[in-house]
Parts: structure tokens; sequence; C-alpha cells
């Protein structure tokens, strides 16, 4: 997928504070959204954000801070690797879905999907299908507080998710 999306000029490169970020596939209205969102969740995200970004800006390459990388995609599920600092988003399935809330026809958003990958990538927990003990880990740890944050929603609020 990124080999196609740098081929045809579909790749945005651009950094958040001191992080490098790079972002394939979709069109440029979409990798734009995807940036503004990280940016955001990122920037606005509360404590979580902040040791997510550190822990980031220390994942380094021969001295240089390794990128940040966003993959827009039609297919897969979105996920995420730690070990390549690679978040891939399925804009087909997954942007757009409904989650559970206490607020019925929650939607998933580009925030809502980075701030989840981004505690795999960030904070290096578990990946939910691979150890079911943790299904909801990342959701608390990361996805729910950085959108409460985000959003100015206070520390709890009736958009959390509240189930895998």
């Amino acid at each position: 997928m990124k080999k196609l999306a740098v081929q045809y000029g579909q790749v945005t490169e651009d950094q958040v504070g001191d992080l490098p970020v790079e972002i394939y596939g979709g069109s440029k209205d979409e990798r734009q959204a995807a940036y503004n969102a990280l940016k955001a969740d990122l920037t606005k995200g509360g404590s979580v954000a902040r040791e997510i970004s550190e822990n980031l800006l220390a994942n380094q390459t021969d001295g240089a801070v390794k990128p940040l990388e966003i993959v827009l995609t039609a297919s897969y599920h979105s996920y995420s690797d730690p070990s390549a600092n690679l978040i891939v988003i399925d804009t087909k399935n997954d942007l757009g879905a409904t989650y559970a809330s206490r607020v019925p026809g929650c939607k998933y958003t580009y925030d809502r999907i980075i701030a989840h990958e981004l505690g795999h990538v960030g904070l290096f927990l578990p990946d939910e299908t691979e150890s079911p003990a943790f299904m909801m880990t990342t959701v608390n740890r990361a996805e729910n507080q950085i959108m409460n944050s985000v959003h100015g929603w206070g520390r709890t609020s009736a958009y959390d998710r509240i189930d895998y």
C-alpha cells in the first residue's frame, strides 16, 4: 500500500512538534483530516498524550526520530504496529462505523481511531485480539482519555467507548 501511495503521489509529510509524520494513501483531504486528528490528539490529549509523544520521540533510528507512519486503506480493519511506528486506518469499514457508548449512534472518527492506535504505538499496550485480558485497556488508558481532553468533555463522558 505504501509503495503504491508513493508511486501515485499520495503522501503527506509533516511534523507534530518534533515528531515527523508520514501519511500514505487516500485523497489529499483524507490525509489532511488524519493529520489534523493526530495533531489534536497529541497536542490537546492531556497527560496521556504527552506520555505518548515522549515515547514516540524516544524511538530513534541512527540518532534520528523515527517517523510515525499512518496508512489510509479501504480494507483490513484499523490496527497498529508499535515496532514499525505504524498506524493503519481502515477508511471503508471503521471510519464512520458506530461504537458502544451511553449516547447511541456515536461514530468512529479519525481522532478516535488514532487515539486508540496511539495507545498501542506510544504506550506499548498489547493488541486486544492477541490478549483478551486487556480487552478495554487501550480504550480506557488512551482512547477515552485523549478524546475527553481533546473535546473538553471532562474526565469521563457519555461519549466514552464502553465496550469492545
